[in-house]
């Protein structure tokens, strides 16, 4: 036996690297403390770094503070020289509340928010203050709370994982600076988001299938546990919709032929609760069990038809983005019968304008019951015939960003499913060329199918699956969500995979078998070792503010002189 490899060096090994693993931990907790107390949105009153936040912060305001998921009041709150709205985001919706008054409310998950909202209010209630009127310190104290803590822990399951699973030091060395300083999970700590908590609930399905795949499936420790694997698998759902996919492959990892039908029940009695309150909570919020970006299209319900085809023949030649003040003039007579009027609960029609989607046209009406309040109806052209839905596109409104001729940049979306499949996975936005260190994960499977226990074969196997599943569904998407994810630092979509990733990862540096050493190369450990620099410095280029776009995607547009 090699000196190197006897139990009392490798036991040294051990305490070394736990020592030195554990000051790290305490390193980055350090700094990630000083990021949250500093944190600071350009305007120097808020801890808001983005729409996408600013989202988030003003429905757990409302919530709090007004009882309603409507941020209305939210939006209005301007700096204290009163030039800039400090509150205000294009990532909301707008739609009619349970009185028919139309409302803006944010476009974020509403189960998502009343759990930060109960989170918040105990930090409202010690120090005595509203967060609308001290988001710099209630935000602050949040952030540590609900960002700060998981992330503590997942950390710690990290180095315990490569702790047991890795036995050389230098590979112990890169799984361990990977999992602290390599993703964009800690660049992400300074920003409430969907993406972190989802990555966290994510690793504690892997530890539970892991512990569950242990025991006798029998025993009440084992159904506990299924249990908990079932709400756990059901919170990543909440905070990113894709992870039904992983939802969904739980129970066949789980298999066991005499434990099936017992084992997919416990698991279910988890699961479903949170699925329906997922459902349940965006019912109450927006009277719609479908999330808000479903709701991208205008046609809703049809409520009507008018007849007149020399108009419609006009305008669908001409095309109703085109439509002129004499067109319009004719389309509003056209619906000013009394039959439609019924119909759509009006007493006049005000304007027939384009709306956001093609070829569909929005029609304002004055309310019968309130003449004060205006409605609105989506109008397509149909044989001859003009059809009136009822008004489905929540992202139209006044001053709309999502509006075609206020979008820009990223947003306006990739024509090319090629040039965005390249972008997202080797290009200005890619996966592996921000973080280069996940592509130990193609040799980590490899390995893992070939070499590993069957539990671990098992859950490699499924996260390799959901991964590709979830990657070709963003790939897939049409022009109008191949955006990359908005302006972030990097393709957030993927996110919540990346302690799945790091797991697998782990398994490219695993010895059950001597030939598997393939690091033991020079060349091999330098080319990992690039990996890994170029993985953190992409993560922390953005550590100040992670809502700003790649680095790679920067350098490109300055070479283009864009």
């Amino acid at each position: 036996m090699h000196p190197s490899s006897s139990p009392a060096n490798q036991d040294a090994m051990d305490r070394l690297f736990q020592s030195a693993s554990h000051l790290l931990i305490l390193t980055i907790i350090a700094i990630s403390i000083a990021r949250i107390v500093s944190v600071t949105a350009s305007n120097g009153e808020t801890p808001f770094l983005s729409a996408n936040d600013r989202s988030r912060w003003s429905a757990v305001a409302a919530l709090l503070e007004d009882q309603t998921f409507a941020i209305d009041r939210l939006l209005e709150k301007r700096d204290s020289k009163g030039r800039s709205r400090t509150w205000y985001s294009i990532d909301m919706v707008r739609h009619a509340d349970d009185q028919g008054v139309e409302r803006f409310y944010s476009s974020k998950p509403p189960l998502l928010s009343v759990i930060y909202a109960g989170i918040t209010w105990p930090v409202t209630m010690i120090f005595q203050s509203r967060l609308s009127d001290y988001p710099l310190l209630i935000g602050r104290c949040v952030l540590a709370i609900t960002n700060l803590l998981p992330m503590i822990w997942l950390w710690y399951w990290w180095r315990r994982t490569v702790l047991r699973d890795i036995t050389d030091a230098w590979p112990r060395t890169i799984l361990l600076l990977s999992g602290l300083f390599g993703t964009f999970l800690t660049t992400f700590i300074v920003t409430l988001n969907n993406h972190l908590h989802a990555a966290i609930f994510f690793a504690a399905t892997i530890i539970l299938i892991r512990q569950i795949l242990s025991l006798p499936l029998g025993t009440a420790k084992a159904a506990g546990k299924i249990l908990l694997t079932g709400i756990f698998a059901g919170l990543t759902v909440m905070c990113e919709l894709p992870s039904l996919a992983w939802a969904a492959t739980i129970p066949l990892i789980l298999f066991q032929r005499d434990h099936f039908l017992k084992t997919w029940s416990i698991y279910l009695a988890g699961l479903a609760p949170v699925l329906l309150a997922i459902v349940g909570m965006n019912w109450y919020a927006h009277g719609d069990w479908r999330p808000p970006y479903y709701h991208r299209e205008a046609l809703g319900k049809l409520l009507a038809s008018v007849n007149n085809e020399q108009l419609a023949t006009e305008l669908k030649s001409t095309g109703v983005q085109s439509i002129t003040p004499e067109q319009a003039a004719r389309l509003v007579a056209t619906f000013d019968q009394e039959l439609v009027k019924q119909e759509l609960n009006a007493t006049s029609f005000v304007a027939v304008e384009p709306a956001r989607r093609e070829s569909t046209m929005r029609l304002i009406a004055l309310d019968a019951a309130d003449q004060s309040m205006q409605r609105r109806f989506a109008v397509v052209i149909a044989d001859g015939r003009f059809d009136i839905h009822a008004w489905n596109d929540w992202y139209d409104y006044p001053s709309s960003y999502w509006l075609a001729e206020n979008k820009r940049g990223v947003d306006l979306g990739e024509a090319s499913v090629a040039v965005y499949a390249w972008n997202s996975l080797l290009g200005h936005h890619g996966i592996f060329s921000l973080t280069p260190i996940f592509l130990l994960v193609i040799p980590g499977v490899w390995l893992s199918l070939r070499h590993d226990d069957a539990v671990t074969r098992r859950i490699v196997a499924g996260i390799a699956v959901v991964s590709t599943v979830c990657i070709v569904f963003y790939l897939a998407r049409d022009q109008l969500d191949r955006n990359y994810g908005g302006v972030c630092s990097g393709f957030r979509w993927q996110f919540w995979l990346i302690p799945g990733w790091l797991y697998i990862a782990c398994r490219a540096f695993q010895t059950t078998n001597a030939t598997t050493k393939w690091w033991q190369s020079v060349w091999a450990k330098r080319l990992v070792e690039v990996c890994l620099v170029i993985s953190i410095f992409s993560a922390w280029f953005a550590a100040a503010n992670p809502w700003q776009h790649p680095w790679m995607y920067q350098l490109y547009l300055r070479l283009l002189g864009l």
